[in-house]
């Protein structure tokens, strides 16, 4: 017995042009339609800006930690940093017993590593280095390269229910369907997707 997905239809209309697209769930058809005009528009399309991933290795450019200030600030969420002290050995307490004492006296130097624990908002991070300086800009890279393609959070929506539908989608349409919006947002023009179409059985 052959089986029958089900498919939805979705129409963009961006201004007075529109597509159509279909896909095995609503987000899918929405992205497939999305990509469909960013190719087909003739309208100028957003400037990529590029990554700011290397941004330590230029030796005169701004800190790991100094540029995420800046990106913390943006959402709203200070970047909070907490020393961890990193476990003794136990061959280093000088009264653990004569073993210990023995091992002690013999055992060489190790190379203090300083631990750090950065939270942003929700999200915690966190870096290693020889100097708490170098500890602290570890986990400031690791949260730049964590955040820095995160949509900024929204403290107070307008709509309740909108608000509800765009943190599910969050993740599903942060690109073609993202560009979209952008360029409909830079010329002031109207912008709707609309299901037009479902055929199949509901997924179950």
């Amino acid at each position: 017995m052959l089986q029958i997905n089900q498919m939805f239809s979705v129409q963009l209309s961006l201004g007075e042009q529109t597509w159509e697209s279909e896909g095995s769930s609503i987000k899918k058809a929405q992205q497939a339609v999305a990509n469909k005009a960013l190719t087909e528009s003739t309208l100028p399309k957003p400037v990529q800006k590029p990554p700011k991933s290397n941004v330590n290795n230029n030796p005169g450019s701004i800190t790991p930690t100094v540029e995420l200030n800046g990106l913390a600030m943006k959402r709203g969420e200070p970047a909070i940093y907490r020393p961890l002290d990193p476990k003794p050995f136990p061959n280093y307490r000088a009264n653990y017993n004569f073993r210990g004492m023995y091992n002690q006296r013999y055992h060489c130097p190790v190379p203090k590593i300083f631990y750090v624990q950065l939270t942003v908002g929700n999200n915690e991070f966190f870096g290693e280095g020889k100097t708490r300086q170098a500890a602290r800009h570890n986990a400031a890279m690791k949260a730049l390269q964590a955040l820095q393609n995160e949509p900024i959070p929204e403290r107070s929506p307008q709509n309740g229910e909108s608000g509800k539908d765009m943190d599910d989608d969050k993740d599903a349409n942060k690109s073609e369907i993202s560009l979209v919006f952008e360029i409909a947002l830079k010329r002031n023009m109207p912008v709707s997707f609309e299901v037009i179409k479902e055929s199949g059985p509901p997924h179950m």
